[in-house]
Formats: structure tokens, C-alpha cells, sequence
């Protein structure tokens, strides 16, 4: 009975010293997690233009038409980004664009029965706000100069939506965006180099979000 008791005390020793390590060993990460936010959280806020202007681009091949002219803002990109420590942030972003084209086509009016002009009218305002976070790929503390990273964000669509006018409705465009183009998505690979200070960077990415290519300002608010 004595050995099974002095077996159990052992038994319950060792599992206290091995409850007491991983305590150790969690409160260690924790004050490591915070050391490395402390050092490396910052505040980062973009703002950017895109290139193309994807829906107005497409519409421009039809250029051949009569009387056509296609105008567009945009795309227009603002974000910002808390960065939770070297490797990680998030945040959200704020897509504008807008674009009009219109053209003449001769169509056949059957009332009258001859070919008359038809002014055809296309145009569309958006803005997605979409909640977004990075991948840092480079640790700022070796090299603050750079920052290359990844994001992906999704959220949702504003806007009147895609508007399709035309002189005689029997011939009007069959143009409809489905309900899931509302859906805010964008994924790109970013790269921020410092151009005056350590706040003040030009930034550039390279995805889809209303456009392939983005250029602009980045500031580091610590």
C-alpha cells in the first residue's frame, strides 16, 4: 500500500513539473507574440489608380462604330492596413470605377420602314468594400527600405448597377451582370519601396482588383 501511494505521489509530481513547462513555454510565446508586435505593428494607408480600366477596355473594341466614345474614372484604390506583426495584417479596401461608352447603329424601323439611327448607352458606377489581409514575405527588421506581400479580400459591391439604354428597346443590347457580381474579390501581389523617410513609400501591385496593375502612395503611421 505504501509503494502504490509514494508511486502515485511520483506519478503526480511529475505530471505538476510538466504542467508547470507548458505554462513556461506558453507564457514565453506570449511575450515573444507581443515583443514582435511591438516592434513591428504600424499602420499602413494606400491610396492608388489602376490600370486598365478592365470593362472600359473591352468596350473600346468596338471602336469601329459609328459616333463612338467611351469614358471612365478609375479605377480608384484606397486601403488600409493594421499590421498584427511581421508576417501578417489586415484590413479593408475601397475600389471605385465608373465607365460610359456610346455609339450609333443603323437600325431598320419597321413603322416608318426605313434605316434610322439608334443611340446606344452603356455605363456603369461600382464601389467594392472589401475586408482584406496581407502575407508579408519580408521581415521588416532586416529590410526596412522593402516590403513585398500577398492579399486577398473579398466584400461587396455598391452601385446603381450596369445600365443598358437604347432609341428603339426591340434593339437593345442583351447585357445582364448575375447577382454574383455584387461579390467583392480582389488577390494581388504587392511591392512598397521607401521614397522619402521611413514613412513615406510608393507602392505597386499586380492582380485583380477593377484592374491588373496598380500604382500609388503608401504612409507607415507606427
Amino acid at each position: 500500500m505504501t509503494m502504490v501511494y509514494l508511486t502515485n505521489l511520483k506519478q503526480a509530481k511529475e505530471l505538476n513539473l510538466k504542467d508547470k513547462n507548458i505554462v513556461i513555454i506558453i507564457v514565453l510565446f506570449v511575450i515573444s507574440m507581443q515583443t514582435a508586435n511591438a516592434q513591428s505593428t504600424t499602420h499602413n494607408i494606400s491610396l492608388g489608380i489602376g490600370f486598365p480600366n478592365i470593362p472600359r477596355f473591352f468596350f473600346n473594341q468596338f471602336d469601329t462604330k459609328n459616333k463612338f466614345e467611351s469614358t471612365g474614372k478609375g479605377p480608384y484604390h484606397f486601403k488600409y492596413e493594421y499590421r498584427l506583426n511581421r508576417w501578417i495584417g489586415v484590413g479593408a479596401s475601397i475600389n471605385y470605377m465608373s465607365y460610359k461608352v456610346k455609339w450609333v447603329d443603323n437600325v431598320f424601323d419597321t413603322a416608318q420602314g426605313r434605316f434610322k439611327p439608334n443611340n446606344v448607352f452603356i455605363e456603369n458606377k461600382t464601389m467594392a468594400f472589401n475586408l482584406r489581409g496581407n502575407l508579408h514575405l519580408i521581415d521588416p527588421e532586416n529590410h526596412p527600405e522593402y516590403d513585398i506581400y500577398a492579399g486577398l479580400g473579398i466584400g461587396y459591391q455598391f452601385g446603381r448597377g450596369l445600365r443598358v439604354n437604347s432609341d428603339f428597346p426591340e434593339y437593345a443590347l442583351n447585357i445582364g451582370l448575375p447577382r454574383i457580381s455584387r461579390l467583392g474579390l480582389e488577390a494581388s501581389i504587392g511591392l512598397r519601396r521607401q521614397i522619402f523617410g521611413d514613412k513615406l513609400k510608393i507602392y505597386t501591385e499586380i492582380g485583380f482588383t477593377k484592374s491588373l496593375v496598380q500604382l500609388g502612395l503608401n504612409y507607415q503611421i507606427n
